[in-house]
């Protein structure tokens, strides 16, 4: 089925169009000539789709579209400010009861340009493909293929969410491989004895064996400072005897020293009031021989002096006698000192004696190399726990590690096959698509962006064919875009004899529109 008959009547930029295209129908002219109007014309004829607000040509009250297949179909569409008026007749005349659906069942995607989709960088290109054939994931179905809730805009194309899906699992499935690996070599590093039995060292307290060590450590260090202190205190006894004989004899060496000196003294003053005598005799007796006048006084004198000198050596004898009791006071007070002293340190020698006695005979020495053995051995195997324990939590992180792999892996299995089925679901009429890591479409695993220019354009064209719908409709605007050679070969592939689509195309050129139909 194609257009064998437009008429175009105050539509945009159209006063008044009427003509019969052919397969390829090229529409050129400067600028603002109405080229594109015609394009979109055909769009509201069938879709009944608006790009602008306002579609009647200035200056008119109503628009009128009349299309007229090769099969007999009839479309007549006017239009009017208070809306259009649609009417759709069949091959045999009679008018659809339901015009509208049955367009919607003949045309396809009049938003897919192949020019457009040529000049286009590769992102615009994956949406454009994309947006031809709508398809959407659900938070539900996205449970059921994961088993989760992930992190997805679930506004974007079904592809790309699948494809944002995969990208999460897969990245997901490597972190989780890589905490198997790490759980693994721990179970691998923790190395225990095959007949190690965790169990018989578990309800065993290190405490009770350290307190059992230390008490047999405490013994032996009592016995060792008993036996020491017994041979210590031996010392000291005989040194404490030494030691006041030393002082006694210090004491009496003392007492003499002073007697001595007392001794002296008596006999320093005895000799001196002697001394003293004489000369005074002597000078006496001469004042006598001198002095006969004087002499019954100077005998009374001399009687007197030996009066005098007999007080004073009472006097020197008895303060002689006061010191030496002072001396034998002191002495015997020293001496009684030094003998309190020696015995209260004897006494306490003799008590610290007993007491290490008495624990040299309640306590034996305890042999500390078997507990200090059992505690090593305990300690060690105490250790072995931890590590049993510690490797038995890694097989058990390893095992739940390795099934939520394994699982992941299964994700994103059943994620790699959804494309396809996603495609199926949409009907999109292009073999061999898929979505790649960033988000652009590829074709048989292949980027858009690596088609040559005619790779591009065929493929440009295919999709826009498959497109098409039943009318085989084909709107291009803008060949300008395209260099000489490019639009060429675009021209070219269009005209094939076996591409059974028709085919609408605007070019900006010099003067009024024109139409060429071939």
């Amino acid at each position: 089925m194609k257009i064998s008959k437009l008429q175009i009547k105050n539509f945009l930029g159209i006063e008044e169009l009427n003509f019969e295209p052919g397969k390829v129908n090229i529409i050129q002219g400067r600028v603002g000539k109405g080229k594109t109007s015609i394009l979109e014309a055909i769009e509201k004829g069938f879709t009944n789709q608006d790009r602008r607000p306002r579609v009647i040509r200035d200056g008119a009250d109503s628009a009128l579209i009349l299309i007229e297949t090769d099969t007999g179909f009839t479309v007549r569409r006017s239009i009017t400010e208070k809306g259009t008026n649609l009417t759709v007749k069949d091959e045999k005349g009679f008018n659809a009861p339901s015009p509208q659906k049955l367009l919607s069942k003949l045309i396809g995607a009049f938003s897919f340009n192949p020019i457009d989709f040529i000049t286009r960088d590769e992102k615009e290109q994956s949406k454009i493909l994309l947006s031809a054939a709508p398809v959407k994931v659900t938070p539900e179905e996205v449970q059921t293929w994961t088993g989760g809730n992930p992190p997805v805009d679930y506004n974007l194309h079904g592809l790309q969410v699948v494809r944002d899906l995969h990208n999460y699992y897969y990245e997901r499935r490597r972190e989780v491989n890589a905490e198997v690996k790490a759980a693994k070599n721990e179970v691998e590093s923790i190395s225990i004895p095959a007949d190690f039995d965790p169990e018989q060292y578990r309800g065993v307290s290190l405490r009770t064996l350290y307190d059992e060590l230390k008490a047999a450590q405490d013994n032996n260090e009592a016995i060792t400072n008993a036996t020491n202190g017994l041979a210590t205190l031996t010392v000291d006894k005989i040194l404490e005897k030494q030691k006041a004989e030393e002082e006694r004899r210090k004491i009496r060496d003392m007492a003499r020293i002073e007697r001595e000196n007392v001794a002296d003294l008596a006999r320093g003053a005895t000799n001196k009031a002697t001394m003293q005598a004489a000369s005074e005799k002597s000078t006496l007796q001469n004042k006598i021989a001198e002095l006969e006048a004087e002499l019954k006084k100077a005998r009374a004198d001399l009687e007197q002096v030996d009066v005098t000198l007999a007080l004073s050596l009472k006097t020197i004898e008895e303060k002689k006698m006061e010191r030496l009791a002072a001396i034998d006071d002191k002495e015997k007070s020293l001496l009684t000192t030094v003998d309190d002293k020696e015995r209260q340190s004897l006494v306490v020698i003799e008590q610290r004696t007993k007491e290490f006695e008495s624990i040299l005979q309640e306590n034996q020495p305890i042999d500390l190399v078997p507990l200090e053995a059992r505690v090593q051995e305990f300690e060690e195997k105490q250790a072995l726990v931890r590590d049993f324990d510690r490797k038995e939590q890694a097989k058990a992180r390893l095992a739940a590690r390795d099934a939520e792999a394994k699982r992941l892996d299964q994700v994103v299995k059943t994620l790699a096959e959804k494309p396809q089925e996603l495609i199926a679901r949409a009907n999109l009429p292009i073999q061999g698509i898929g979505i790649d890591a960033a988000g652009n479409v590829t074709i048989n695993g292949r980027p858009i962006k690596s088609m040559s220019t005619g790779e591009s354009i065929d493929f440009a064209v295919d999709v826009a064919r498959e497109l098409a719908g039943d009318l085989k409709l084909i709107c291009v605007d803008g060949l300008e875009r395209l260099d000489v050679d490019t639009r060429n070969r675009f021209l070219a592939r269009i005209s094939r004899p076996e591409d059974d689509c028709q085919y609408f195309c605007t070019q900006v050129g010099d003067g009024e529109m024109e139409i060429s139909v071939a």
